[in-house]
């Protein structure tokens, strides 16, 4: 079976909603970071299939975001098609680049995770992402 990162991404924000509207922050922030790494794996795959990254595959990243970000940023600089669709994730997605990783998922709510200003800023940058997300689905890209 194909992993659909399209799929996953759009399920995880429709969960980050509900989860917002609901003041449930720390699993909010977890799952944005889903959407980060959806959007990431959609865009790396094109560039694999494309030539820009060789001898690679998506699920060697794991969850490392910030690897993620390198070869993300690699495709922006260059001339190709596909760059169009890359986001300058330090600038679009900062907080979400800097602090989110999976092992966050075990902290008690003292974490940063369970405050409503840190859950509002992730799912405005989810937010973006998304819209990238759809931007590259009506475009054919994905």
């Amino acid at each position: 079976m194909r992993d659909n990162y399209m799929d996953t991404a759009y399920r995880m924000y429709e969960d980050v909603e509900v989860l917002i509207n609901n003041d449930r922050w720390f699993n909010c922030c977890y799952l944005s970071g889903y959407v980060l790494e959806c959007y990431c794996k959609l865009v790396l795959n094109n560039a694999i299939s494309e030539g820009l990254i060789t001898n690679r595959s998506v699920r060697r990243y794991s969850h490392r975001v910030m690897d993620m970000e390198n070869d993300l940023s690699m495709i922006l600089l260059s001339e190709n098609q596909l760059a169009t669709y890359c986001l300058d994730l330090n600038s679009e997605c900062k907080e979400l680049l800097s602090g989110w990783t999976p092992n966050n998922r075990y902290n008690g709510n003292e974490s940063s995770w369970n405050e409503k200003d840190k859950a509002i800023k992730y799912k405005e940058e989810c937010d973006i992402l998304i819209e990238q997300i759809m931007r590259m689905q009506l475009d054919g890209v994905i």
